[in-house]
């Protein structure tokens, strides 16, 4: 039966005791070396870029329950979602997708409007939309109402829009 070596028994026996200067130099250099690895990484990852841009809104009247904005967003990144809006025009901004059938259009919200990867999202009344709740203010023709877009990468973008822009009315949009 062999004696049982604890470190006791080694440093009796004439083993080296382990410096702890060294063992504070082997993390400090992987402390390092981790830090390095991740800014590199950071700043080698693709971001969204994104642009918002042709932002219009339809007129109404102070109070009015639901004025629908659409715009166009422009990706030449990663692909990105966009996940809220707010306005001080408005007392809520809420996301809306539109399906076309043979019985007419279906309306809902959503939690997010994707945008692809170096990729364009046109926001109408048939496919993707801004829904403006409760109007703080008459939205007249010609004037201009702001919005902030914000989206799932923590990008905001400040959207302008045009009061009675080119979309029309949205029942007639895309005819």
């Amino acid at each position: 039966m062999q004696p049982k070596i604890t470190s006791r028994s080694r440093v009796a026996a004439g083993a080296r005791k382990p410096r702890p200067a060294f063992h504070l130099l082997l993390i400090a250099q992987a402390v390092v070396l981790a830090m390095t690895a991740c800014a590199a990484v950071g700043a080698a990852s693709p971001v969204a870029t994104l642009e918002v841009a042709g932002g219009h809104i339809q007129p109404a009247p102070a109070g009015q329950f639901e004025t629908w904005a659409y715009a166009t967003i422009s990706n030449t990144g990663v692909a990105d979602a966009l996940v809220g809006a707010r306005s001080a025009d408005a007392e809520s901004i809420v996301l809306r997708a539109t399906t076309v059938t043979d019985a007419g259009r279906k309306v809902r919200s959503v939690v997010a409007i994707p945008v692809p990867a170096h990729g364009v999202v046109q926001l109408t009344a048939d496919t993707y939309f801004l829904a403006f709740i409760q109007a703080r203010h008459p939205y007249a023709p010609g004037q201009h109402v702001s919005a902030t877009l914000v989206f799932a990468s923590g990008a905001e973008r400040v959207l302008d829009l045009l009061v009675g822009g080119p979309e029309g009315d949205p029942a007639d949009a895309g005819r």
